[in-house]
């Protein structure tokens, strides 16, 4: 949502994320900015 947030996600040592991980994150970050938004 505002320019000066992000989201960091990782994985040490493990695979490249999937497409469908990164969908699902990108789910869980529009959740997060909507509940720190209220």
């Amino acid at each position: 949502g505002k320019p000066d947030s992000a989201m960091l996600v990782g994985r040490p040592g493990g695979p490249m994320f999937r497409a469908a991980e990164v969908a699902r994150l990108a789910q869980l970050a529009g959740i997060v900015a909507v509940v720190l938004d209220s």
